[in-house]
């Protein structure tokens, strides 16, 4: 898997705040109060409405593998919809389907 942008562009910065922002978000993910599927969706969900579909298929992917379904991702988007509006539920299902998500059939 790529490192995201944002890691390179802060490495080529300052090594050390790298080292203390990737720090950080291991001490929230540590102490979180949702589970990492939770914090996965809930992180699609920003990302969809920031308009950010780069750092929407990464989480969608861990989403997946912490055992979200079908219906998860669809409730998410459909949720972040609601804030970010149409434009973000058809960027979300274009994300998606590249995804291959939503071209099967729903999860049992």
């Amino acid at each position: 898997m790529a490192t995201p942008a944002w890691r390179d562009v802060l490495r080529n910065l300052d090594p050390r705040g790298l080292e203390a922002v990737t720090a950080a978000l291991h001490s929230a993910n540590q102490t979180s109060a949702l589970s990492t599927m939770e914090a996965e969706l809930v992180t699609i969900a920003a990302a969809l409405v920031a308009r950010a579909p780069a750092n929407v298929t990464p989480h969608v992917r861990k989403a997946l593998e912490c055992g979200a379904t079908t219906e998860h991702l669809t409730e998410t988007l459909l949720l972040a919809s609601t804030i970010g509006g149409m434009a973000t539920l058809v960027e979300g299902l274009q994300t998606y389907a590249a995804l291959g998500i939503g071209s099967q059939a729903p999860d049992a």
